[in-house]
C-alpha cells in the first residue's frame, strides 16, 4: 500500500497538470509553477502578470521580538524562505490596488503634515495643540503603514518551503477553478 504524504514538503515530483492546486482557501503550487491565466482577485481573464519575490518565515519566530527587534530581524532574515511567483491579475484588480496605495500615501502625507504644523506651532504659546499634532502625526503614519500592509497585497505567503509555495488572498471563484490536493 502506498503511503500518502502529510504535507506539501513531502510531496512527490510535480506532474505537469498538478503544478497548482488548492488546499482550503489557499493556492498551493510548486516553486516555478504557473498559475492559471485568470485574475486571482476577480477570476476574470488576466491582463498582466506581476512578478513578485515573496518571503516567509515560521510565525513562531515572532517570539524573538521578546529578545529585541534587532535579534528578531537578524534571525528572521537568516531563517526566511523565498519564492518567485508570477501572479495573474486583471486591470480591475490593479486599479483597486492603486486606489488603496493612494489612500495609504494620503494618510501618511496627512501625518507628515501634522508634524509640520506641530513644528511651525512649536514656538507658540499653545503647547497643548503641538502635543495633539505630534500624536496625530504618529497615529497617521502608523495608520498608513497598517492600511498599506493590509489592503495592498495581491497575494500573501501562508508558507514557503524548499519545494512548495502556499498563498492566501485569492477570491473564492478563482479557488473554485483549481483542483483539490492532487494526492
Amino acid at each position: 500500500m502506498s503511503q500518502v504524504p502529510d504535507s506539501p514538503a513531502s510531496a512527490p515530483p510535480p506532474l505537469p497538470e498538478a503544478e497548482v492546486w488548492r488546499e482550503g482557501k489557499k493556492i498551493v503550487m510548486y516553486k516555478g509553477g504557473e498559475m492559471p491565466p485568470r485574475c486571482v482577485k476577480t477570476n476574470a481573464p488576466m491582463d498582466r502578470t506581476i512578478n513578485k519575490t515573496l518571503y516567509w518565515h515560521h510565525p513562531a519566530l515572532t517570539l524573538m521580538l521578546f529578545a529585541g527587534l534587532i535579534p528578531y530581524v537578524i534571525v528572521a532574515l537568516v531563517m526566511r524562505k523565498s519564492a518567485s511567483v508570477r501572479i495573474p491579475v486583471s486591470n480591475e484588480a490593479m486599479g483597486k490596488r492603486r486606489v488603496h496605495l493612494a489612500i495609504a500615501w494620503a494618510i501618511a502625507l496627512g501625518g507628515l503634515a501634522m508634524f509640520g504644523v506641530a513644528i511651525a506651532e512649536s514656538n507658540s504659546s499653545n503647547g497643548e495643540m503641538v502635543g495633539v499634532m505630534v500624536i496625530g502625526g504618529i497615529v497617521g503614519i502608523l495608520a498608513s503603514a497598517i492600511y498599506g500592509i493590509v489592503m495592498t497585497p495581491i497575494l500573501t505567503p501562508a508558507r514557503i518551503d524548499d519545494h512548495v509555495v502556499m498563498l492566501k488572498g485569492a477570491c473564492p471563484e478563482y479557488l473554485d477553478t483549481l483542483r483539490d490536493r492532487p494526492w
